[in-house]
């Protein structure tokens, strides 16, 4: 895939719920606020959501 013609000026975020047959839900800690929240992340200029959710 060719780079776009211009830099990048906004990012996609990716999130997954994981929730388990208990209820229990799998969520990560984060070191720079301590706030819990769903593992995620952000897509390269070259993925798509799913491929994203998925990793």
């Amino acid at each position: 895939m060719s780079s776009p013609p211009f830099p990048a000026m906004h990012s996609v975020s990716v999130a997954g719920a994981v929730i388990r047959e208990d209820g229990r839900v799998l969520a990560i800690q984060r070191t720079d606020n301590g706030h819990w929240e769903p593992p995620g992340g952000v897509l390269e200029l070259d993925e798509d959501i799913e491929s994203g959710g998925a990793a």
